[in-house]
């Protein structure tokens, strides 16, 4: 079976300071995996423009400024010691992105960047990311926001620390696959992360609204439990011959909160899953995953965990 490629998509016509930034690191982003995979890079840009509603002028110019963008990308791209390829369509961005994305057997992932725009305190990702992370049948990893902000890079030369959330049921499956997957594929460490804190908060939070406390004999057989679970889970994944650690999270507090605090430092790549095709990421952590994406200093892949519905 021939390899999977990578597939980067990127606005490669967006010259600002802000785009230019941003298109490096998403372009140095995706290399790097290519080169610890061993995979090809394709680059894809999709023009909105329906080149048969404007004048042949226009066309022209757009065209122009096409070739000039991806003689950019060929020469920063050629730095790299991966193979690679531009490609660029006519049509909706997100609808020629998720149509790649539907092929697993060629798509190891797709890389994307989040836009949060001031003011817009419920957008996660921009209309483009966002339908990307609904529809992709591949995983989605995303540079988000703050990753972008601090100028986010892989290290070099170094074993990738992975943290995986799992919230321990049938629903992390798919992105607990890929998690193990990639360690393999990378020799990358691996962290299996559950909150039971987190479960705890949101527990202590609904009674409140019934004016009741819960006893500290069922917190206590709750956190019992989720340790019980981690173990058996880590258990099961050392069977497979990764070298995998646990790490339980008792800090009752937002989990978006914890994970921010300890990413930076500590890890290189958070992968989680997400399982239903109306709310965006909702398999860990509900919608609290909205405030992680934006607000993790490092790459978070998004993995679904549920098929959809073809279109």
């Amino acid at each position: 079976m021939a390899n999977k490629y990578i597939l980067l998509a990127d606005d490669i016509e967006d010259q600002t300071s802000s785009g230019r930034s941003r298109s490096h690191l998403l372009r140095d982003l995706a290399a790097e995996f290519a080169r610890r995979l061993k995979e090809p890079l394709w680059v894809l840009y999709a023009n909105k423009a329906k080149t048969s509603d404007i004048s042949d002028n226009l066309k022209n110019l757009i065209e122009t400024v096409e070739k000039r963008s991806e003689k950019l990308v060929e020469k920063e791209l050629s730095h790299y010691p991966i193979e690679f390829k531009i490609n660029s369509v006519s049509g909706h961005p997100s609808d020629c992105i998720i149509k790649e994305a539907r092929d697993t057997d060629s798509v190891e992932m797709v890389v994307v960047g989040a836009h949060h725009k001031k003011g817009l305190k419920k957008t996660i990702l921009g209309s483009v990311s966002e339908e990307v992370v609904r529809n992709s049948l591949v995983p989605v990893l995303i540079l988000g926001p703050e990753a972008l902000k601090q100028k986010y890079e892989l290290p070099l030369d170094e074993p990738l620390r992975i943290l995986f959330l799992s919230d321990l049921s049938g629903a992390s499956g798919p992105a607990e696959k890929v998690a193990i997957d990639l360690t393999k594929k990378l020799k990358a460490q691996l962290t299996v992360c559950h909150s039971v804190g987190h479960q705890i908060f949101h527990l202590k939070e609904m009674l409140s609204s019934l004016s009741t406390v819960p006893s500290d004999s069922l917190l206590k057989n709750i956190r019992r439990g989720a340790e019980s679970s981690l173990t058996r889970k880590v258990k099961q994944i050392q069977n497979k011959n990764i070298d995998v650690e646990r790490l339980l999270i008792r800090d009752e507090r937002n989990i978006e909160d914890v994970i921010v605090e300890m990413a930076d430092d500590s890890f290189d790549l958070i992968v989680m899953g997400t399982h239903t095709r109306n709310k965006v990421l909702t398999a860990f952590i509900g919608s609290s995953a909205r405030n992680l994406i934006l607000r993790s200093p490092i790459p978070v892949m998004v993995v679904r965990s549920a098929p959809i519905k073809m279109y």
